[in-house]
């Protein structure tokens, strides 16, 4: 099953304090439009972080799912 080694991977980074959560489109109302994995940073991060972990999230998916994945950091926004 796709989604149980998707969660796997990403449970696994969220294990390794890689990032905090986490959140999926699958069983979205648009199965068409692909995969789309949206990760929150642990702490509040720069664009050049951003970017690493947008990377290593990839990278952990590559194997199980080809996924659109996004760095969410309204949070980190906030706390300003």
């Amino acid at each position: 099953m796709i989604w149980g080694d998707v969660n796997a991977a990403l449970n696994g980074l969220v294990a390794e304090g890689v990032i905090a959560a986490f959140r999926t489109s699958f069983g979205g109302l648009a199965p068409e439009l692909g995969v789309h994995v949206i990760v929150t940073p642990v702490e509040r991060v720069t664009d050049v972080q951003a970017e690493e972990i947008r990377s290593r999230v990839e990278r952990a998916l590559a194997e199980r799912v080809s996924a659109t994945v996004t760095v969410d950091r309204s949070l980190g926004e906030s706390r300003r």
